[in-house]
């Protein structure tokens, strides 16, 4: 909801009264029996009125009014001082502040995302504070909305939440796009009519004979967390060799794997 504009609303001088602290910002004053009252407040000072019937008649010749009326989306001032001093401001020293509710507009969130390739994206959440899962899929959908190749990446995002144009929060979220496997397959294959298919499933893999320990056949560590895993399909031979990086990798540094069709394969040695 947008601030009360300044030609809006009724400018009132400064009182010498001794105040409490008051946020910046729109707040709506619900006297018992009585129309609303709008007040704004920026650097703990009351700088401008306005009520309903003033809305009214302002709204005729412009209905830019509308933004500054209650909505169904505010919440209640739950700070009692605060909610004193306004009142006191506001409507003066004979006012009993239990007979007045005063609300507020409840603030609206933005995300903002950028990745290191400088393109960005910002997602309005409205009046819902996104939490970090909210956060993560937004992402994750910007993400995978691009064009990043069959051999998949690693991608780092940078994101920003705001509230009322205030930054609250930040971080970094990383995503792993998977390889694109059916791609990959069919150029391996060149559609040979001895591969099972073009999708891993389609597939009988194996990692026996593919050297290694006993106990982890084709499975190879080459320094650091990197580890290798190879295997072989039972029918048609195709090689898959998978490299993962484990959790030390350098910036952009993904997982991968790629696809090999050997000249001459024998299912019958497999048996």
């Amino acid at each position: 909801m947008n601030d009360v504009p300044e030609n809006t609303m009724n400018e009132l001088p400064t009182q010498d009264l001794e105040k409490k602290a008051v946020p910046d910002g729109l707040y709506f004053l619900h006297p018992e029996g009585s129309a609303w009252i709008a007040a704004r407040f920026k650097d703990d000072e009351l700088v401008a009125t306005a009520c309903e019937a003033d809305a009214g008649t302002h709204q005729a010749a412009n209905d830019t009014w509308a933004g500054i009326v209650p909505q169904d989306t505010d919440v209640e001032l739950d700070d009692e001082d605060s909610c004193k001093e306004i009142i006191l401001q506001v409507m003066g020293e004979d006012t009993f502040p239990e007979m007045v509710v005063v609300t507020k507009p409840a603030p609206e969130y933005i995300l903002n995302m950028y990745d290191d390739g400088g393109s960005s994206h910002e997602v309005d959440f409205g009046t819902d504070r996104p939490d970090e899962s909210d956060i993560h899929s937004e992402i994750e959908d910007w993400v995978e909305d691009g064009d990043w190749g069959e051999d998949g990446a690693s991608v780092s995002v940078g994101w920003s939440l705001e509230e009322d144009g205030d930054e609250i929060d930040d971080g970094w979220y990383t995503v792993e796009i998977e390889p694109s496997h059916s791609c990959l397959i069919a150029k391996a294959t060149g559609r040979d009519s001895r591969s099972c298919g073009d999708e891993p499933d389609d597939h009988d893999w194996t990692a026996e004979g593919e050297g290694g320990c006993t106990e982890n056949p084709g499975v190879w560590s080459v320094g650091g967390t990197g580890m290798t895993f190879n295997t072989h399909c039972r029918k048609c031979g195709l090689h898959r060799h998978e490299y993962r990086t484990g959790s030390q990798r350098n910036p952009g540094e993904h997982d991968t794997v790629t696809y090999e069709m050997p000249d001459n394969w024998c299912a019958e040695t497999e048996q």
